[in-house]
């Protein structure tokens, strides 16, 4: 996109060597008409619909997002000591993690339902700190 803008309003060189070897996208821009126009017709839902699909999403399993987010969660610091020094204290934390000297247990929720209380409390009692 860079390349294509750079060459189309004359912004002059590249900005970096990935930007000055991507190619230019322009003649996208000046085809004569979409040779896709899309469906004929879309499906509006209803709000019923929506929150039917919210309910069924609530129960399903934990994505990998999710789960990973969950993990964050309970991997982050229950106690700073020092709001000064807040930074070195979560590197401490990530370090001792890393190296096994401290074990993080991640409850087992299975369902969003379950999850995202837990999340949010993890972060409010995390935020509260500093």
């Amino acid at each position: 996109m860079i390349a294509t803008l750079r060459k189309r309003f004359t912004l002059g060189g590249p900005l970096t060597h990935r930007d000055g070897v991507a190619p230019d996208l322009g003649s996208v821009f000046t085809l004569p008409g979409p040779d896709d126009p899309g469906p004929a017709h879309l499906e509006v839902t209803t709000a019923e619909q929506d929150n039917e699909r919210l309910e069924a999403d609530c129960h399903r399993p934990l994505s990998d997002l999710q789960q990973s987010l969950h993990a964050l969660a309970a991997h982050l610091p229950s106690i700073i000591d020092d709001v000064n020094h807040a930074e070195q204290t979560i590197v401490g934390h990530v370090r001792a993690w890393r190296e096994g000297a401290q074990r993080i247990d991640v409850p087992d929720h299975k369902t969003p339902l379950e999850a995202v209380p837990y999340i949010k409390e993890q972060v409010r009692q995390f935020l509260a700190q500093i």
